[in-house]
């Protein structure tokens, strides 16, 4: 990617290794020169649990370029992204970048990027749906298309 900028990488990965793309995409973005702005990678996971507080929070926002970077991709259904998040008014994640949370049962989407909607958003769907799963997003997301 470096040798060749105009070819973006995209960094995902589904479930728990989505905290593992984070981190791995925090070292790379950390040791990237600064003159491959263009070159800067995409990350996306799949029905990945919540990541940071409002420190992390605030140091992504921080870095000119780095929010909008991540990518967040959720179904009502999923258990695992589901995993952390409570509809108490304590909960101490702060997520960041845009969401896209889908429905498995009507087939539709929405974007959220508030950090206080995204949370309430997952979980009310948390709370609402009982037959928690791993998700197929490979085939959630042909069928949203479609």
């Amino acid at each position: 990617m470096l040798k060749n900028p105009s070819k973006p990488l995209i960094i995902t990965r589904h479930s728990e290794g989505g905290w593992l793309a984070f981190l791995y995409y925090l070292w790379l973005f950390y040791n990237i020169n600064p003159s491959y702005d263009k070159a800067i990678p995409i990350r996306i996971t799949f029905g990945s649990p919540l990541l940071g507080d409002d420190g992390l929070y605030r140091a992504i926002q921080s870095r000119l370029g780095w929010y909008p970077q991540f990518l967040h991709v959720v179904s009502d259904g999923d258990l695992i992204r589901g995993t952390f998040v409570s509809s108490s008014a304590n909960n101490s994640y702060k997520p960041f970048g845009t969401f896209i949370v889908c429905s498995s049962s009507s087939k539709a989407c929405a974007c959220f990027e508030d950090p206080d909607s995204v949370l309430n958003v997952l979980a009310a769907t948390v709370e609402s749906f009982q037959m928690l799963k791993l998700m197929d997003y490979v085939n959630l997301l042909q069928d949203i298309a479609d």
